[in-house]
């Protein structure tokens, strides 16, 4: 719920009773799955559980899509803990056999669902058209801006490019504006932290003259989704990002650079102070890019196609 999404983006443990308490409503959510056509299944229905819930699902006839963007499986596969390596490693296979389809957010995550289902669509995450009104109008400024939007789990990933952005600022102003993370170390660089908000992040977004993705080439990490990237996009921003997983099919030399050391990194940012003019063309075709694949608008119809597909057995269907 609200209360247990808030202390885990505050970085603040839930209190068990908190957990307990949504394990025990999910339950009860399950005993009426019977009364409908479809279900889908994000991720899982029980962190840390076997997969008994899903495969009784399977076993009764009731049809479920799963759906997921983060490499979940990583989590119990890879998991320090041997016990959990041993009796949850296989967790996320289990649900996936028993998926009448599988909606994943990236090819790696597809090429692992692939293993254990034959019904796997690519599906890439997607911003709604209707929230991205405004374009980026690039122009000549003061400080060059360099935009970040995550968490605050992600947001460790931006020490990555931390030298670069610092010696970015040794040659010119620059800033950076951080959207929903805390900042790393950062010498002779204007840091501006804001609080992510639905309400705002467009319009936070639109103070940046490109965003940026950094990434650690770690199994994790290779199922990012690329989410904020497509935010950028949807902006009109350029685009400078870490060369991995999914950021390599969302990030064309048309839209943006991908970066793996950080001369790369300092070289794809100065090239984008430097040349407004490439900012604006490039920001304009990765707008162009976004419309065509990473929106509702552009991928509904699809996602409606499997869930009819997932609902073949019975006589209802979804329509747009």
């Amino acid at each position: 719920d609200d209360d247990y999404l808030s202390r885990r983006l505050n970085e603040q443990a839930a209190p068990l009773q908190l957990i307990v308490q949504s394990y025990f409503r999910r339950v009860r959510m399950l005993a009426a799955a019977w009364k409908y056509d479809l279900l889908i299944i994000h991720c899982e229905l029980f962190p840390y559980f076997p997969a008994w819930f899903e495969q009784l699902l399977a076993s009764a006839g009731i049809p479920y899509v799963f759906d997921y963007d983060d490499a979940i499986f990583h989590m119990y596969d890879e998991h320090r803990s041997s016990l959990v390596r041993r009796f949850l490693g296989d967790k996320v296979a289990r649900v996936i056999r028993g998926a009448r389809g599988v909606m994943a957010g990236s090819e790696y995550l597809a090429c692992y669902a692939r293993k254990h289902n034959e019904n796997v669509h690519l599906i890439p995450t997607v911003i709604d058209l209707d929230r991205y009104r405004t374009i980026k109008v690039h122009e000549v400024r003061n400080a060059f801006t360099i935009g970040w939007i995550g968490s605050p789990s992600t947001a460790p990933y931006l020490s990555l490019v931390s030298e670069a952005i610092s010696a970015l600022g040794r040659e010119s102003p620059t800033r950076l504006l951080i959207i929903g993370g805390a900042p790393p170390n950062l010498e002779g660089v204007e840091v501006v932290v804001k609080k992510w908000s639905e309400s705002t992040e467009v319009d936070d977004l639109l103070e940046c003259d490109v965003g940026i993705m950094p990434l650690p080439d770690e199994s994790w990490a290779r199922g990012k989704c690329a989410f904020k990237i497509i935010q950028y996009l949807a902006c009109g921003l350029p685009v400078v990002a870490s060369d991995v997983g999914a950021n390599r099919d969302v990030v064309t030399p048309d839209v943006g650079m991908l970066a793996q050391t950080n001369e790369n990194w300092l070289g794809a940012l100065r090239t984008l102070r430097d040349e407004p003019a490439s900012r604006a063309t490039l920001g304009q075709a990765g707008r162009l890019r976004c419309e065509k694949f990473y929106s509702l608008q552009s991928q509904a119809s699809a996602v409606v196609k499997i869930f009819n597909k997932a609902m073949s057995s019975k006589s209802s269907t979804v329509a747009l």
